[in-house]
């Protein structure tokens, strides 16, 4: 049976924990903070799944002399490297899941984490999970057809007030009360909500777009409470074969809107999440002819399923190349690093 364990048990530890039950697999989860496991184990599993999965081990600490074919990394972003460091040196899994962002801005360790990776056979992956959602798989089929033709821009909004956040951890009372509230410790819009520069990322690859050229990130800072995060953040971007980008996030937006444009010479695409309550979408027209739209229904279980799913193809060939791949989460926090570096100069940047 494929084993699985889990650091972090919080609201990102349940989630993947339902979805590799789902498969049977057996599961440990590991979290330092007891009230975290004694939470999970009455209130937050129960709560989203019907009831508590028993079959689930919870441990304070992570079981000695121990080996799993998965580990997934669902802490705050501040440790990840640290612990993917600590997971690879001690027992290197089948493949390693860090959850999104990779790290923080000022991506502490990360050539070392890089390196090990490297060496350790280990296949790793970075939680952006709409990369791999079904409304993105049907856009890499309608660019395959050419739909858009020679690309010209691509935009990404990603602009979520973060109040959905604390409904669904209510033992926090706000943003000063985890890491979310400090953009060095990975909080803030542009970390928090990074799905938007994975996304542009993804889809940049798929339209062949080149490598970034030029940055220009501009963020709204937010002092209070002792907080200090980006409260909104827009970076614009040149590409290698001069297509523009635009990556707009932010924390305050009612109601949300995630969503991705293409256009071309031919045609454009426009990709949704949560479009409507239970479905993405996705919508495209060729030559200013006729708009169209599918609807892809899900269910908040399904965000996390295609991850699973993937994980799994993975176990038996580690060879395959996805859309969570490290090297694309690994740029994600470069173009983090930069947007940040670009706030501060107040001007665009080279890259």
């Amino acid at each position: 049976m494929t084993t699985v364990l889990i650091i972090g048990a919080g609201s990102i530890g349940n989630h993947l924990a339902y979805a590799c039950r789902k498969k049977n697999w057996n599961i440990d989860i590991v979290d330092i903070d007891e009230e975290a496991l004694i939470r999970m184990e009455n209130e937050i599993y129960p709560s989203r799944y019907g009831v508590w999965d028993n079959s689930i081990s919870l441990h304070s600490s992570i079981p000695q002399k121990k080996k799993w074919d998965i580990v997934i990394v669902g802490t705050p972003p501040d440790t990840h490297t640290k612990i993917a460091l600590e997971v690879l040196e001690k027992s290197p899994p089948k493949v390693l899941l860090i959850e999104k962002p990779l790290t923080t801005p000022t991506m502490p360790d990360q050539n070392k984490l890089t390196d090990l990776i490297d060496k350790s056979g280990t296949k790793c992956l970075v939680g952006f999970n709409h990369n791999v959602t079904e409304n993105t798989k049907f856009i890499e089929e309608l660019i395959t057809e050419g739909i858009v033709g020679n690309p010209s821009s691509i935009n990404v909004n990603w602009l979520e007030d973060w109040s959905g956040i604390f409904k669904a951890h209510p033992w926090l009372s706000g943003p000063s009360d985890s890491y979310l509230g400090f953009q060095h410790l990975g909080g803030g819009a542009c970390c928090e909500h990074s799905h938007a520069i994975a996304l542009w990322l993804y889809l940049a690859k798929l339209l062949d777009a080149g490598s970034i050229v030029e940055l220009n990130g501009a963020m709204k800072l937010v002092n209070y409470e002792g907080c200090d995060y980006d409260e909104e953040t827009t970076i614009t971007l040149t590409t290698s074969r001069g297509i523009k980008g635009i990556i707009k996030q932010d924390v305050k937006t009612m109601p949300a809107q995630k969503m991705a444009r293409i256009d071309g010479d031919k045609g454009y695409i426009e990709w949704y999440a949560n479009y409507s309550e239970g479905q993405d979408v996705v919508k495209w027209s060729i030559a200013n002819g006729e708009e169209k739209m599918k609807i892809f229904p899900k269910s908040r279980p399904d965000d996390f399923k295609n991850e699973i799913d993937l994980i799994e193809e993975l176990i038996l060939n580690d060879n395959i190349s996805t859309p969570l791949d490290y090297e694309l989460g690994l740029e994600a926090a470069i173009l983090t690093n930069k947007a940040v570096e670009s706030n501060k100069l107040m001007k665009a940047i080279k890259l």
